[in-house]
């Protein structure tokens, strides 16, 4: 058994059901943590029915390689979670990445390393992505020089 979580979850586009959700499972050896798409929510489901529809969207298969502790506590499943937007979700993947490509040039940041001018301008276009007009729905990605 394991314990599972949710930790936010999608609103289709007039906000009226849950159409994905941000899970959590957590095992006494470490913990998974994904997004599944559901079948359309009532948007005041509660939490552990939100956890069983989650569940069926992942698979047997799927859930039954996470869930190999017999003794984890599932106690304390119901609880209030973050409700996002399609539009708030696009941002949240839309940081993510950004911040992976920000990730992905920290090593010219380093002290011996002399970062040259086109970096410094990518680097810098990465940062400003969420002020850009229309974002996030609109993103002109900077290039890579």
């Amino acid at each position: 058994m394991a314990t599972w979580k949710i930790h936010g979850v999608v609103l289709s586009q007039d906000q009226s059901q849950i159409v994905q959700t941000n899970w959590e499972c957590i095992l006494s050896n470490g913990s998974s943590m994904g997004s599944a798409d559901v079948s359309p929510q009532a948007v005041d489901v509660n939490e552990a029915d939100l956890i069983t529809a989650t569940k069926a969207a992942l698979g047997s298969d799927q859930v039954a390689a996470i869930e190999t502790e017999p003794d984890t506590s599932s106690d304390n499943l119901h609880r209030a979670f973050p409700i996002l937007t399609a539009t708030q979700d696009a941002a949240r993947v839309a940081r993510n990445k950004r911040n992976a490509l920000i990730e992905e040039t920290d090593f010219y940041a380093l002290s011996d390393v002399t970062m040259s001018d086109g970096m410094t301008a990518y680097r810098t276009a990465l940062r400003n992505v969420p002020q850009q007009e229309g974002f996030p729905s609109s993103i002109s990605w900077p290039l890579k020089p």
